[in-house]
């Protein structure tokens, strides 16, 4: 009886892995023959690297290709949403820096490298060093010298206007394509609005407020945090802080005559815009209460929530709540977890907008989990998982991991 018990029980173990390897596969990206130093996914379908061959060089690989050998590198940054395009600065052996923009090399001679920027339609980028005791900031054909910038750079959605904000003394300046629109002690941008304005927060004395170039757009508050904007520049939502000490969530878009506001709360953790649609999520606290809220709608949260999250097309909004047990929520509908599930540190999952599973990534692989039912499924055993992502234009869950300096992507087809 205790062998035939055995003989199932291999046999059930045999058929699962059989199953997870018909819905998964692994592919080698690079064979282990440089230390493996970091490495990782955008949110499109790109994947990154930065090796060592020896103590004192290194190498980037951006979708298989090499860059290198240099005397250092810095992270890739992908274009926003497209990923269309992607840029690296490079330190070269006389220890000057360059810039990498889509496999082509652009001479800097900086010493200092800052910062690089894209439009978020990927055909403009900016990019900018430091020379001496100013930055020299390039955009499209014109070139800004700039003291003091206090701001990242932003481009504005279709790539014609480049914003950033400058110390003098003790006031902040906005700057638009070089040219000045407003002076206050304090200023934060958020973004260029989908018909060219500006819109930022500044502080006068203690008083906050939100503006769309030299217009107030909001009453005043104590303080403003988590400022977000779509893709299209048509949405824009704030965290703020009003006078009772209380915070709201403030939300201004082209679909509403004005603002609107939320109910209080004691606390606001993040906000996350729909992509295309005046919708926000956010997990706030009210009394040690953990809430996850979908356009001022509130659900329950645990004490441990991953950030409210849209699918790529904003089809469906799903985040992971775990307290003495996990739970998915997808769309408002709570899903208890088993405890087979060994969750990535940073707590993300992916989900096919739709779809019947969702991906989460472990410790050790790329792990893909039904709905609505207590199955699961994975990808070969590595070390060191990246998050998980959906990629739409392969239709599969993706991650990268890693075993003795070799790395691997794992994918797997969701139903």
């Amino acid at each position: 009886m205790r062998l035939l018990q055995f003989l199932i029980v291999i046999v059930l173990l045999l058929s699962n892995s059989l199953y997870s390897q018909q819905r998964c596969s692994d592919v080698e990206l690079l064979p282990g023959d440089d230390n493996l130093l970091e490495y990782g996914l955008d949110s499109t379908s790109h994947w990154w690297a930065i090796t060592s061959p020896f103590s004192d060089r290194y190498r980037l690989y951006v979708d298989g290709k090499k860059h290198g050998d240099f005397l250092n590198v810095s992270k890739p940054i992908f274009s926003h949403y497209e990923g269309k395009q992607w840029g690296a600065f490079v330190q070269q052996n006389d220890g000057l820096w360059d810039m990498i923009i889509n496999d082509s090399l652009y001479k800097l001679e900086s010493m200092k490298p800052t910062e690089i920027a894209f439009s978020t339609n990927s055909t403009a980028f900016a990019f900018s060093s430091m020379k001496s005791n100013f930055e020299e900031v390039y955009f499209g054909n014109k070139l800004y010298e700039v003291i003091n910038r206090v701001s990242r750079l932003v481009v504005s959605p279709e790539g014609r206007r480049l914003a950033y904000v400058m110390q003098q003394g003790n006031l902040q300046t906005l700057y638009v394509n070089g040219n000045e629109v407003e002076t206050f002690p304090e200023i934060s941008v958020i973004g260029f609005f989908y018909d060219g304005s500006i819109i930022y927060t500044a502080r006068q004395g203690n008083q906050w407020n939100v503006y769309k170039n030299d217009e107030q757009i909001s009453i005043t508050y104590q303080s403003i945090s988590n400022a977000t904007m779509n893709r299209f520049g048509t949405t824009v939502a704030v965290s703020a802080q009003q006078l009772n000490n209380q915070a709201v969530i403030w939300l201004f878009s082209e679909e509403y005559n004005q603002p609107i506001l939320s109910q209080p709360f004691d606390g606001i953790t993040s906000l996350t815009l729909h992509p295309s649609k005046a919708v926000v999520m956010a997990e706030c606290r009210r009394n040690d209460q953990r809430i996850v809220t979908i356009q001022f709608t509130e659900m329950g949260g645990g004490l441990s929530n991953s950030k409210p999250t849209f699918t790529v097309g904003g089809e469906q909004y799903y985040f992971l709540t775990c307290e003495n047990i996990c739970s998915m929520v997808i769309d408002g509908v709570r899903r208890i977890l088993n405890n087979r599930i060994e969750f990535h540190q940073n707590f993300s999952t992916a989900v096919k907008p739709n779809g019947k599973t969702f991906s989460i990534s472990s410790s050790s692989s790329l792990v893909v989990r039904y709905i609505e039912k207590d199955e699961l499924y994975s990808g070969m055993i590595l070390n060191n998982m990246t998050p998980p992502r959906y990629n739409w234009r392969t239709d599969r869950y993706e991650a990268l991991g890693s075993i003795q300096q070799r790395l691997y992507l794992l994918s797997c087809k969701p139903e």
